[in-house]
């Protein structure tokens, strides 16, 4: 059955509607050439969308504005620039450190931070940058090896740190440095390796007290007790079940729904956890469809493509914004009562 993408049912009763956005007709004509997506992340202060272009090995920025009449969401999409640097490649994975850094993981290559921020002079919409610093270590004497996803988990005073998931080596790695005018040396850490399987994404809670991660080869994600410490032997404390292949995911306001990306089907699932402990094991509460059946198959090459791959939740926790290679950006209303409803579970 094919079913519109732009009205989707939360169970009974729920809608997530497709949020229409306002292109500048040269970002219309940008994002029809995108090619394969990965990632997408707003930036801290919604003003910037980075999206990956895994092929072409660049980064798209796009200059936006979220905000609508009476606290509605009415994006608009003003313009673009593309970073290109001889240290992309295959970019994979990214997140704003700040409003003006850019932390991006290179499946082909190491991890590197970008200022991102416009030159002085009037800069081109492509433009060349080196990094401001270059991390090849996922731990003294090992190399990170495919770095597909990274989350950044601590910004203050100057100082930030992220966690990689080095896609092909099963394992997340901990990375900590200082941000600013001079990066020093960074401090690296295998943080994670029991339960993993191919990590092909990864988010934090809001109170830092919880970690995901997307399994590509069990058809999971894993919950991480992050406030007990991460350790090489830690055990997940929870499961998320009935997803093909998960890719991108985002916890909500709160901690206690989680968005999950399905790259093998044309779905968006959100969980849920009454506490925010995320224990046990959990089924979907909703599966949202993002796209038709049309523009899936168009995409669906094999069993682990076709389906929504990026996504992210802006600042405010109302938008939803997804991305692949047939559907570069498009943006949904996160209804507040999926926020609010404590009655949302679905353990097993």
């Amino acid at each position: 059955m094919n079913v519109a993408a732009n009205t989707v049912v939360f169970g009974a009763e729920r809608d997530l509607v497709r949020v229409h956005a306002d292109l500048a007709p040269t970002v219309e004509a940008k994002l029809s050439t995108l090619g394969r997506t990965e990632d997408i992340r707003f930036s801290p202060d919604n003003t910037r969308l980075a999206v990956a272009r895994f092929h072409d090995n660049a980064i798209c920025i796009f200059d936006i504005a979220l905000a609508g009449p009476h606290g509605t969401y009415a994006p608009r999409i003003s313009g673009w620039r593309e970073l290109r640097s001889s240290s992309l490649c295959n970019p994979h994975g990214f997140d704003f450190i700040g409003n003006d850094h850019l932390v991006v993981t290179n499946r082909g290559g190491r991890i590197a931070v970008f200022d991102i921020r416009p030159a002085d002079t009037v800069e081109e919409a492509v433009f060349h940058r080196d990094p401001v610093r270059t991390i090849k270590r996922s731990a003294p004497f090992r190399n990170v090896r495919s770095p597909g996803s990274v989350c950044v988990t601590r910004f203050s005073r100057g100082h930030a740190e992220i966690l990689v998931c080095n896609n092909y080596a099963d394992l997340v790695t901990r990375h900590r440095f200082p941000v600013g005018r001079r990066f020093g040396l960074s401090s690296n850490a295998v943080a994670l390796r029991r339960g993993l399987d191919v990590p092909d994404g990864i988010a934090v809670t809001p109170d830092g007290k919880r970690v995901a991660i997307s399994n590509h080869n069990t058809s999971t994600v894993v919950v991480y007790d992050r406030q007990a410490g991460l350790r090489p032997g830690s055990e997940p404390v929870g499961r998320l079940l009935g997803i093909a292949y998960p890719h991108g995911l985002r916890f909500l306001a709160g901690g206690t729904q989680l968005c999950v990306a399905d790259a093998g089907a044309p779905h968006v699932h959100v969980y849920a956890s009454k506490d925010g402990r995320w224990l046990g094991d959990h089924r979907p509460v909703c599966s949202v469809r993002v796209m038709d059946d049309e523009t899936f198959l168009r995409g669906h090459a094999n069993v682990a493509e076709g389906g929504p791959k990026g996504l992210d939740v802006d600042a405010g926790g109302g938008l939803l914004a997804v991305s692949c290679e047939e559907l570069p950006l498009a943006f949904f209303a996160i209804p507040p009562i999926l926020h609010a409803d404590e009655r949302l579970s679905a353990s097993v």
